[in-house]
């Protein structure tokens, strides 16, 4: 399955984070905000690429998509976003996360014509954003659903989730699974415009 991490990156709890994924042998995908990057946060997105783990867009300012098409704001939460994080992790975005998983046919389009990425989204929630939650309320709804081929929701941004995510991976491996990066679980280039899911959930374009 594929870990996935939105809304870095953070000082402290992205750093947690990756730390962990590498002492377990273990990969990731990560979605930035592009407004989160900057001279104290890029040199963790370039050793996320180096680690092996790419990142992709989480737009600008976690805009909802529909919103931005209609607010005319594509160009800085799309181009600017994608071109930051890209210079930041050294690597192309080739993926996008949508904030609140909220997506439409003209953002879709947009993306795929103008930026040449696909959508990723899961199926998997840790509801590690949600109030209350807690590292053992995360690691218990992700073991509770994941399934082989699942692309899972989390935050590298809550110290419960860092807290948590040892014992997801220790659960994980227990379980026979391993992590990924969503580019390997589909074994293949992401797609423009492709909408992903799952490995066997895609909505090709």
């Amino acid at each position: 399955m594929a870990l996935t991490f939105d809304d870095g990156p953070r000082a402290g709890t992205s750093q947690q984070v990756t730390a962990a994924l590498r002492r377990a042998g273990d990969q990731a995908t990560f979605f930035a905000i592009g407004g989160a990057v900057n001279d104290a946060t890029q040199t963790m997105l370039r050793n996320d690429t180096r680690y092996g783990m790419p990142v992709g867009s989480h737009t600008m300012s976690h805009m909802d998509l529909p919103m931005i098409m209609r607010s005319g704001a594509e160009h800085r939460e799309f181009d600017e976003a994608s071109a930051r994080i890209a210079q930041a992790s050294g690597r192309p975005v080739t993926l996008l996360r949508p904030p609140h998983g909220v997506a439409d046919e003209a953002s879709r389009q947009y993306l795929a014509d103008h930026l040449g990425v696909g959508i990723a989204l899961y199926d998997v929630d840790s509801y590690d954003w949600a109030v209350g939650a807690t590292a053992r309320s995360v690691q218990w709804k992700v073991t509770a659903q994941v399934r082989s081929g699942s692309i899972i929701l989390m935050h590298d941004i809550h110290r419960h989730t860092a807290a948590a995510l040892p014992h997801i991976l220790d659960a994980l491996r227990a379980k026979g699974y391993r992590t990924v990066t969503i580019t390997e679980l589909i074994d293949r280039y992401p797609r423009p415009g492709y909408v992903y899911y799952s490995r066997d959930n895609i909505i090709p374009w």
